[in-house]
């Protein structure tokens, strides 16, 4: 995810795209940072790993119902990170282009 800040220095529109039928866009950013999954760094199952998260600006299409990974409740104004663990399927500027 530190790729998206890089390719979008500015906080243009970008229309992100998720497989359980999310689409939205975004202008703001709020950077990428690093975090981990809340266990103990000793646990073996441990994981750092970086995340950006960014605002909802407009909803073109809600989570399909029923899909195992649909956001609980996703409305204009709320955050979403974007990691690994939840990445985005397909990311677009304003023109169409893929990032």
């Amino acid at each position: 995810m530190p790729e998206l800040a890089k390719m979008n220095p500015n906080n243009y529109p970008l229309k992100i795209y998720f497989k359980n039928g999310l689409v939205f866009s975004s202008s703001t950013s709020m950077g990428v940072y690093e975090t981990n999954n809340c266990l103990d760094e000793d646990d073996p199952n441990y994981l750092e790993y970086y995340v950006c998260a960014v605002k909802i600006s407009k909803i073109f299409h809600s989570p399909v119902v029923g899909c195992d990974d649909a956001a609980e409740e996703v409305k204009c104004g709320s955050m979403i990170e974007l990691s690994e663990f939840n990445e985005p399927t397909r990311v677009e500027q304003n023109d169409g282009r893929v990032i």
